[in-house]
C-alpha cells in the first residue's frame, strides 16, 4: 500500500506541473496589430510618393510587419511595387499617379499583417488631388462625447407690449428645459442670463443680466433645475418680469453686443457655446439708425455676426433663435428688417420662429436642437478661398454637395447634424 501511494503522488509531483506549464502558454492571447489613418495633398497627373504610417504590435517587429492593399485608389493608379519591398522603410512606400484631369479625394485602404498572420482592422490613405499648389486640407474626428454644457442667453424685448408674451414665456420654459432633465440627457449642463433689449444704452460698468435684491445674478442653472424646478422657474419669473429701463421696444443685437462687454466674467468662466434667444414682437433697430441698405450707417445680420464673432472670439460658436413678429419685420421693408434677422439664424445654424405661435412650441423645438448639436457644425478655416468653388467638403469620406453647407467669411457652417465618431475633412485653396 505504500509504494501505491508514493508512486501516485511521484506521478502528480512531475507530470502535473507539466500540464500547468502547457495550459499557460497556450492561454496567452495574440494580439492583432493596429493601423492608422493619414492623408496627403497630391497634385493632378503628378507623381507622388506616399507612405502608410508605422503600424503598431507588441509581439512583432515593425520591420516585420506586412502592409496589404484592400482597395486601390478609384481615380487614380499606384506602382507595381507598392508596399511589396520588406525589411525596410519603402515596405510601406507606394508611388501614386491621379487621372489626368481628377481632382477630390482618392483613397487607398489597407490593412497590416503580423508574424502569426493577424490583420488589423482597415486603415485609409486619404490622397486629396488639386491643381493648385495652394491647396490645404482640414481633418477632424467629430467628437464622441455630446455638447456637454453650453450659455443660453435670453434677449427680451420688455415694452409694455410684451407683457402677454412675458407670462406665457415664463409658463413656458419647461418646454426647452425638459430636455435637459430626462435621464439621457443628464450629462448636458447649460446656465442661463436673462438680458433686457435696451441694457445697450448702459455703461459697461453697470450690470447687465437681470439680478436679484442682493444684486447676484438669478440662478438659472441646470443644477437649480434639477435639484428644484420651482425655484428655477421662480428665478426665471423675476428676471424676465423685472421692468424695462425704458418702455421703448429697445435694439436686441446692441445690447446683446453691450452686455458681453459688461458681463465677460460670466461669459469667460469657461469655453462654452452660446445659445442666444430673442423674444420680441417689435422691429430690429441696432446700429440703423433709420436707414436703409446703401446708406451710410447701414448694418446688416451679416455684419453683426461678424462683429459678435469677432468681439466674443473665444467661444466655440454663436447660436441665434429669434422669436419674432413675422408681420413686423415682414411690412417694415425700409430696413429689411425680416432678411436680418431670418439671415442671423441661418448663418449661425439656428432658426427663426414666430412669435404669434405658442411659445411652449417654439422652446420645444428649440430645446430639441440644442441638446442634440453638433460639437463641430462650424469649422473656421484661415486664409481660405472665399469662393465655394475652391471649398470641397467630405463626410466620412463622402463629398457633401453644395447646398449641404454655407461659405461665411472664414468659415464652413455645415447643414447637418454631425454625429459622434463622423470624420470630417474640408479641402480648400489658401488666398
Amino acid at each position: 500500500m505504500r509504494i501505491y501511494l508514493f508512486i501516485i503522488v511521484f506521478f502528480c509531483f512531475f507530470g502535473c506541473s507539466s500540464n500547468d506549464d502547457t495550459s499557460t502558454t497556450s492561454a496567452q492571447t495574440k494580439i492583432a496589430p493596429k493601423a492608422f489613418n493619414s492623408s496627403i495633398i497630391a497634385f493632378t497627373a503628378t507623381p507622388t510618393t506616399l507612405f502608410a504610417p508605422i503600424g503598431e504590435d507588441p509581439d512583432t517587429l515593425k520591420e516585420e510587419l506586412v502592409y496589404k492593399i484592400i482597395k486601390a485608389p478609384s481615380h487614380g493608379i499606384i506602382d507595381d511595387h507598392c508596399f511589396l519591398n520588406t525589411n525596410s522603410e519603402s515596405n510601406r512606400s507606394c508611388r501614386y499617379f491621379s487621372d489626368d484631369k481628377f481632382e477630390g479625394l482618392d483613397t487607398i485602404e489597407y490593412q497590416i499583417i503580423d508574424k502569426d498572420n493577424l490583420s488589423s482592422k482597415s486603415a485609409f490613405i486619404d490622397i486629396f488631388v488639386s491643381k493648385n499648389r495652394f491647396s490645404k486640407v482640414f481633418t477632424q474626428t467629430i467628437n464622441e462625447n455630446p455638447q456637454e454644457e453650453l450659455n443660453i442667453v435670453w434677449v427680451i424685448d420688455k415694452s409694455e407690449s410684451m407683457l402677454e408674451k412675458r407670462h406665457e414665456l415664463q409658463d413656458s420654459i419647461i418646454a426647452l428645459t425638459n430636455h435637459f432633465l430626462s435621464k439621457e440627457k443628464s450629462h448636458l449642463n447649460f446656465k442661463m442670463g436673462v438680458l433686457d433689449s435696451n441694457v445697450y444704452k448702459l455703461n459697461p460698468s453697470k450690470p447687465f443680466f437681470a439680478r436679484d435684491l442682493k444684486g447676484n445674478i438669478f440662478d438659472l442653472s441646470s443644477d437649480l433645475a434639477r435639484r428644484d424646478f420651482d425655484s428655477f422657474q421662480e428665478n426665471f419669473a423675476n428676471a424676465i418680469a423685472k421692468e424695462s429701463i425704458e418702455k421703448s421696444p429697445g435694439r436686441i443685437i446692441a445690447s446683446i453686443d453691450q452686455a458681453y462687454l459688461g458681463e465677460s466674467n460670466w461669459f469667460k468662466t469657461t469655453d462654452r457655446e452660446v445659445v442666444y434667444i430673442i423674444v420680441s414682437n417689435n422691429s430690429e433697430l441696432s446700429y440703423t439708425k433709420g436707414s436703409t441698405p446703401g446708406d451710410s450707417n447701414y448694418i446688416d445680420s451679416l455684419d453683426w455676426y461678424e462683429k459678435l464673432t469677432q468681439t466674443q472670439s473665444h467661444i466655440k460658436k454663436l447660436k441665434f433663435y429669434p422669436i419674432v413678429d413675422y408681420k413686423v419685420t415682414k411690412t417694415k421693408t425700409s430696413s429689411d428688417l425680416y432678411n436680418r434677422y431670418h439671415k442671423l439664424a441661418s448663418v449661425s445654424n439656428g432658426e427663426l420662429f414666430d412669435i404669434s405661435n405658442p411659445l411652449e412650441y417654439s422652446l420645444n423645438q428649440i430645446g430639441k436642437q440644442i441638446t442634440t448639436l453638433p460639437e463641430n457644425s462650424v469649422v473656421k478655416l484661415n486664409n481660405a478661398s472665399r469662393s465655394p468653388s475652391n471649398i470641397k467638403v467630405y463626410l466620412d469620406r463622402k463629398l457633401l454637395s453644395i447646398d449641404q453647407w454655407n461659405l461665411y467669411k472664414d468659415e464652413i457652417h455645415i447643414k447637418r447634424q454631425l454625429k459622434p465618431g463622423s470624420f470630417l475633412q474640408i479641402q480648400y485653396t489658401e488666398q
